[in-house]
């Protein structure tokens, strides 16, 4: 569990965020991996290859290379790797465990503030403050520790409290709660459980778009496996149009809902930092470049324009990002190694194999708005996903009992 909550922690969790921390948890995974003696499969020398690559023709292209940039990127492919062959075929029920106990802590923090805004204030005055002294790396987020505490806007969401769990924002918190909901569905075929309740219960609170959008894709997901035959195709269309419904109910009677998404495009067309400008700006990047991206450098990612403009460098969409950053190639092999993984899930449970590529785009939509894709948790998703053998038991493939 320790090892699963590094990897989440310094990926996307303010108190577990800074160089230290990455660097120390490198060195305690990589010091297990060799304890345990596990060997590096030939995967990750090709994964590795490639993007060196990548980094390699940029440098040829550009003429500017910057090895700390490069090691940087090695070193959290590798932490992503280790951990989670390290964590092997534990790793969907660690996780689906450690994001439980996270919706659920901060559904106990969210509507204690909610009913008792005494509470909020204390927290902001008092607790953030210890815990802004205790940050090994300054970062512009108030949080307890288990707990990101958020200003919320009053003309957006209506006086509405938004949850963020742990995570950096709410945002960063539904993408993580959604990608718990796919992993139950792929590897327990069912959501009827309290687990399920909780953590939509906490995505709901996080009143991110972003969040629901996905939410809603990982719906029709488990509906599309759920009434996959014949007899069950009248059932999943009228199931999926009554929930395209009300969606389009949400959309039109919650305020918030219609005020962020035409906030971001007002400001957006003004020039202002949005996320739909963010997509924009990195769209046009990878035009310049598709094959091989632009690389990980201020000065081939950004004009000089952008460089003299903190707005316009502030880029929000792992997706584009991506795409940008390392081109069409990059791109590829980022999802094209979580296909195998992937297919061994879905064969094991006897779901139709062609369902793969909906996963890789409801895993596609989670960085659509959140710049996630090169944090160590998302390389680890990528390259390490544990492979599900039909061979054996759903027990031996799916272990209840874990040892710490």
């Amino acid at each position: 569990y320790f090892v699963g909550l590094l990897l989440m922690g310094v990926s996307s969790i303010p108190i577990l965020v800074g160089d230290e921390i990455l660097i120390s948890s490198f060195i305690f995974i990589m010091s297990i991996f060799i304890n345990r003696r596990l060997n590096i499969e030939s995967k990750y020398i090709y994964y590795l290859g490639i993007f060196s690559l990548l980094f390699l023709l940029v440098f040829i292209i550009y003429d500017v290379f910057k090895l700390m940039l490069y090691l940087g990127l090695v070193l959290r492919i590798t932490l992503g790797y280790c951990a989670l062959r390290i964590l092997s075929k534990n790793f969907f029920k660690v996780y689906i465990n450690i994001l439980y106990f996270f919706a659920l802590t901060s559904l106990i923090f969210y509507f204690s503030i909610l009913f008792f805004p005494s509470i909020e204030a204390y927290l902001f005055d008092k607790v953030a403050v210890f815990f802004k002294t205790i940050q090994v790396s300054p970062i512009n987020r108030d949080h307890i520790g288990l707990y990101t505490l958020e200003k919320s806007s009053a003309y957006i969401y209506g006086g509405l409290k938004r949850n963020a769990g742990p995570f950096w924002e709410p945002g960063g918190f539904g993408l993580f709660l959604n990608l718990t909901l796919l992993f139950i569905i792929l590897t327990k075929h069912k959501i009827s459980s309290k687990k399920v309740f909780v953590i939509v219960v906490a995505l709901l609170t996080t009143l991110s778009t972003g969040a629901y959008l996905t939410f809603f894709l990982v719906i029709v997901f488990y509906i599309k496996v759920k009434y996959s035959g014949n007899t069950g195709k009248l059932k999943k269309y009228f199931i999926v149009l009554t929930f395209f419904g009300f969606i389009y109910f949400s959309y039109t009677n919650f305020v918030f809902l219609q005020n962020k998404v035409t906030q971001d495009i007002i400001k957006g067309e003004s020039g202002a930092r949005t996320r739909s400008k963010s997509m924009q700006l990195d769209f046009v990047k990878f035009l310049e470049n598709p094959i091989t991206g632009v690389g990980l450098y201020k000065e081939t990612r950004f004009s000089k324009r952008e460089l003299r403009d903190d707005d316009l460098m502030h880029r929000t969409s792992g997706l584009l990002a991506l795409l940008s950053q390392f081109g069409l190639i990059g791109f590829f092999t980022f999802f094209y190694h979580m296909k195998k993984p992937i297919v061994s899930v879905l064969a094991f449970n006897r779901i139709k194999k062609n369902n793969y590529l909906f996963i890789i785009f409801i895993i596609m939509a989670l960085g659509i708005s959140q710049s996630i894709f090169l944090k160590p948790f998302f390389l680890g998703i990528s390259i390490g996903l544990p492979l599900v053998k039909k061979s054996i038991s759903r027990k031996e493939n799916y272990p209840e009992n874990l040892s710490l």
